[in-house]
């Protein structure tokens, strides 16, 4: 469940794995305005925070649909110095990612889930909290 977060932390300190996707925008109340394909977006600051929490290292992962229903996973290696204590860096950090792996095969990012629907004033693209 999404919204329990004790929950997650607990079965990542009992060295449990979990799976978490860092590119929804949740709105502006948990997130910092980083570049997403050089576009400011509402970029949550869970990634860091359950790190920070749980002590668990960040694995990037990506997957790939193949023919007959078959997929490719590509795991990196962990995140050094993450999170870095700057959310604003861990947020750019983790879009960065997100972007090399949608670059692979940009047709299969969920493009409809409206990565883009908070934005900032126009006046300041990149405010530290969104």
């Amino acid at each position: 469940d999404r919204a329990d977060l004790r929950g997650l932390v607990r079965h990542l300190r009992r060295g449990e794995t979990i799976w978490y996707a860092p590119d929804q925008d949740y709105g502006r109340k948990h997130s910092v305005y980083a570049p997403f394909f050089g576009v400011p977006a509402a970029t949550i600051t869970a990634t860091a925070r359950i790190a920070r929490l749980s002590g668990s290292p960040v694995i990037p992962m990506a997957y790939y649909r193949l023919p007959k229903g078959r997929y490719r996973l590509v795991f990196q290696p962990p995140l050094e110095n993450f999170p870095s204590g700057d959310d604003l860096e861990d947020a750019v950090r983790v879009n960065h990612i997100v972007e090399q792996s949608v670059r692979h095969a940009p047709g299969q990012y969920l493009w409809v889930h409206r990565r883009f629907k908070h934005q900032p004033d126009s006046n300041n693209p990149y405010p530290q909290k969104a």
